[in-house]
């Protein structure tokens, strides 16, 4: 291995690495080139610069955060979405005879959402999400809405969230109220059947030669006179023995 001439007698070493706290950033583009990644595929590779942190934190200002982007057919969306949001417009692109140079990008400054992720075993930083003027009212254009809009689409705020419109709660459900002529139910005069007297039924004629037991005499005092073979209160009298007749 041969030997490199370097003087570090006058450099200061750099410490250890540090993540700053995810957030919105300002951010100016401090240096752009293409480069080849390691699998051999053309890309754009940023560095920014932090101009502020959140809640305008100035603690990070001057601190870089790298950022590649891919040259690939099936990536360019995102490219266009750095390039929109650096301020820069497909007439600007036209102008320049359809050519994104880097200095065109170098010194554009944007807004964007750091994140905080974990690669080969640490945590480090990654620009996520970019906002601007130029990409608001593209976006605007896109989905349909009035070019009026897009001026004045305000950036996010630093910190917080969007407070959503506050909706009246709906009324209490209750029940309907019925016509007091349908809640009342008629009333109908039942009409009761006219009195009849129950039928009348006669005894059955007597059957001849059946038996008929005849009513007891009645004695001078009122009292029924006992009958041959039945004592005062009805039961059977004891009777002799039938006599043999007489020679």
């Amino acid at each position: 291995m041969p030997f490199i001439p370097v003087q570090l007698s006058t450099i200061t070493p750099a410490g250890a690495f540090e993540t700053y706290p995810q957030g919105l950033y300002d951010l100016v583009i401090k240096d752009s080139k293409q480069e080849t990644s390691k699998e051999g595929n053309p890309k754009l590779s940023i560095q920014y610069a932090v101009e502020s942190g959140p809640n305008g934190s100035t603690k990070f200002h001057g601190k870089t955060l790298p950022r590649s982007y891919s040259l690939l057919p099936q990536a360019l969306g995102f490219l266009k979405r750095l390039v929109l949001a650096a301020g820069i417009s497909d007439q600007d692109i036209a102008n320049a005879g359809g050519m994104l140079s880097d200095e065109m990008l170098i010194g554009r400054r944007i807004r964007a959402r750091v994140t905080v992720r974990e690669y080969q075993g640490r945590e480090t930083n990654e620009v996520q999400e970019l906002y601007g003027d130029t990409l608001q009212a593209a976006m605007n254009e896109m989905s349909g809405q009035a070019p009026a809009a897009a001026a004045n689409a305000a950036l996010p705020a630093p910190q917080g969230y969007a407070t959503l419109p506050q909706v009246a709660p709906p009324a209490p459900q209750g029940y309907a109220t019925m016509p007091q002529a349908q809640m009342q139910p008629q009333m109908q005069v039942m009409q009761q059947p006219a009195y009849a007297p129950p039928p009348q039924f006669s005894p059955p004629a007597p059957v001849p030669g059946a038996y008929s037991p005849s009513p007891a005499p009645v004695s001078a005092w009122g009292a029924a006179a006992p009958q041959p073979g039945f004592g005062n209160n009805g039961a059977m009298a004891p009777q002799a023995p039938p006599q043999p007749p007489t020679r």
